[in-house]
């Protein structure tokens, strides 16, 4: 009989809890979590431009429009990701 080995899943607390002291930024996807990797200019541009545009489209609205450092908690989909840009309409803000 073969042994299987299975990663331990974290919750999302617990992961939560890790990457307020992680050197670097991890996603969370169901329980695993996936160290991200850097950005290089071509990125950065692409995703300032898109910021920029969904910003100038929800000017004096009520939805808002976020750059890279906000963490986006998909309750959902049990996920905790770090999006380039991030664009919210009518959701409450969490810490």
């Amino acid at each position: 009989m073969s042994g299987q080995h299975s990663k331990p899943v974290l919750s999302p607390e617990e992961y939560l809890e890790g990457e307020r002291s992680a050197e670097l930024r991890h996603e969370y996807v169901l329980g695993e979590v996936y160290a991200m990797a850097g950005a290089g200019e071509r990125h950065n541009r692409i995703a300032g431009n898109v910021f920029f545009q969904l910003r100038a489209r929800a000017r004096g609205g009520s939805c808002g429009v976020f750059m890279s450092d906000m963490k986006l908690r998909i309750k959902q989909h049990v996920q905790c990701k770090w999006g380039d840009t991030s664009y919210e309409a009518g959701l409450c803000l969490d810490d």
